[in-house]
């Protein structure tokens, strides 16, 4: 499985491209985050938001419950509109030195991960350059400290691989020390920003490569980068032709023939990578006919279908994954299917084993497991 790559600080569609975009959310600023979420359910593309205080660089005025309203007003929002564990995250303020402490970025995480998690949510947090979050106190690994002591809590690392990457030797070197927190601290990682050079130029291009290489070595699986797309509108609240080197495309329009030989090269990357297969294309690679699971039906889909209930936690009991589908199997199926807005009609074809594929973490593991099993493949 490869990582996706997509669009980090998508403030409208126009940004969005890709099969992840990374949303951001401010307690003070009209970016278009409702349309971002909305678009990215709709494209199936994977929607990590971020959460963020002021957009500008203070936090006046910012009270805890002013920060719990808007974490309760985006993940509200991300509910209604379809988002759910298994397509979407939340994350917790870009580059939250700029403004912060690392004992008040603490408390901000501590405040909002039991909001998040009582709406399904996992919960991301880091976010900071590598340089910047070791010289103003190694931010990185104080609240992972914080975290193995229980004070706070949160499910991902997320990093930049961006300014602190401004070599490949540079990029290889944090990679590896944030392997090394990973695995220290038992917590994955990933990337929710990357790229901070001149993708004008060959050595630019090539750097954007590489931070992929390593964001991919160190198991993340989104790699956002900024900006496929800059729309200027969108960033109005910053002057944003200092950023013209990193766009390869500014309100759609490539900037000049060299980037557009890229991005030729970087757009097959985005639409390549991604650990999500399109399920019609593995049955005609292997020349697979696949049974329906429906009440009555006694295969290895079936026995498949209830691994992954049982892997979600529903009680199939006394039975468990039998491979009969009877009336314990059609509840468990039924309730399934309701918990995740899909149509509840205890059925499991095609299409459904596609949504498990894109939406759920075990559904790819659980349809191999089936195929080897009953050995369906030219």
């Amino acid at each position: 499985m490869e990582t996706r790559v997509g669009s980090s600080c998508a403030f409208d569609v126009f940004m969005a491209l890709g099969k992840v975009v990374e949303a951001r959310a401010f307690i003070n600023s009209n970016s278009n985050w409702r349309g971002v979420i909305r678009y990215a359910v709709d494209h199936k593309q994977y929607l990590i938001v971020n959460l963020n205080l002021n957009i500008t660089d203070d936090i006046i005025g910012v009270t805890d419950e002013k920060w719990a309203n808007l974490i309760n007003e985006v993940c509200n929002f991300m509910v209604l509109n379809g988002c759910t564990r298994y397509n979407s995250r939340t994350s917790l303020i870009n580059e939250p030195l700029k403004r912060l402490t690392k004992e008040q970025y603490a408390h901000y995480i501590g405040i909002a991960y039991p909001i998040i998690h009582s709406y399904g949510f996992e919960v991301g947090a880091g976010n900071e350059e590598f340089f910047t979050a070791q010289a103003l106190g190694f931010m990185y690994q104080y609240i992972l400290e914080e975290r193995r002591k229980g004070h706070i809590n949160f499910d991902i690392l997320d990093c930049h691989w961006q300014g602190s990457c401004s070599t490949p030797e540079l990029t290889r070197e944090w990679t590896d020390e944030a392997i090394s927190w990973s695995n220290y601290w038992n917590i994955p990682l990933d990337c929710t920003e990357a790229f901070y050079g001149d993708i004008r130029t060959p050595y630019g291009f090539n750097l954007l490569k590489v931070q992929l290489q390593e964001a991919s070595r160190a198991g993340c699986p989104n790699f956002c980068s900024v900006f496929n797309n800059m729309d200027r509108a969108a960033l109005s609240d910053y002057d944003t032709t200092k950023w013209d080197k990193l766009a390869f495309m500014i309100n759609g329009t490539l900037q000049n023939n060299t980037v557009a030989g890229y991005w030729n090269e970087w757009v097959t990357i985005i639409n390549t990578n991604g650990p999500v297969p399109n399920i019609q294309e593995v049955f005609e690679m292997y020349g697979i006919e696949i049974n329906y699971v429906k009440p009555g039906s006694h295969n290895e889909e079936t026995r498949a279908i209830q691994e992954i209930m049982l892997d979600e936690g529903y009680d199939l009991s006394p039975f468990g994954a039998d491979s009969w589908y009877g009336t314990v199997t059609e509840g468990v199926i039924r309730e399934w299917q309701s918990d995740n807005n899909l149509q509840v009609d205890g059925v499991v074809g095609k299409e459904t084993w596609q949504w498990i594929i894109e939406n759920m973490d075990t559904g790819i593991c659980r349809f191999l497991q089936m195929i080897a099993r009953t050995g369906r493949y030219k």
